[in-house]
């Protein structure tokens, strides 16, 4: 499931280093001296990193939900094996009669996908674009 995701995430973060390398604020660095691993390490990283968290709490969750369908439909592992989509494949015969036994490990995939991107998405600071963050900041202009 992650080698189907490579071309895909190579690509958003080409697309996203190419954008912030080619903007003023990395054409000013250059034209102020600022060597090439300077511009790519303290400008280009900076603005392709929240693009990536973003990416990489999108891509967990939909890849453990791959793997969890395909174990769910017998195209994964073996049925003996500890995964969500085996446990709720399993279960799924006592559905009426025991439904927690398949409500749980779904509710234990959406609250695992959920996390992941709430884990992605307080890894980094907010910004306000420039490279700083707001966070218990005033900005100039509200005071």
């Amino acid at each position: 499931v992650a080698a189907l995701n490579v071309p895909a995430v190579a690509r958003l973060l080409r697309a996203a280093a190419m954008d912030a390398a080619g903007g003023p604020v990395a054409e000013a660095m250059r034209l102020q001296g600022e060597s090439a691993a300077r511009v790519l390490i303290g400008h280009v990283g900076r603005a392709v990193l929240p693009v990536a968290a973003a990416d990489a709490g999108t891509r967990v969750g939909s890849a453990v939900f791959t793997v969890a369908a395909a174990n769910f439909l017998g195209l994964g592992l073996d049925p003996t094996s500890p995964d969500w989509g085996v446990v709720i494949a399993a279960s799924r015969e006592a559905l009426f009669v025991q439904p927690w036994a398949v409500v749980a490990p779904a509710l234990m995939l959406v609250m695992f996908t959920v996390g992941a991107n709430l884990l992605a998405d307080g890894l980094l600071p907010r910004g306000d674009g420039r490279g700083e963050t707001t966070r218990g900041k005033e900005r100039a202009w509200n005071r």
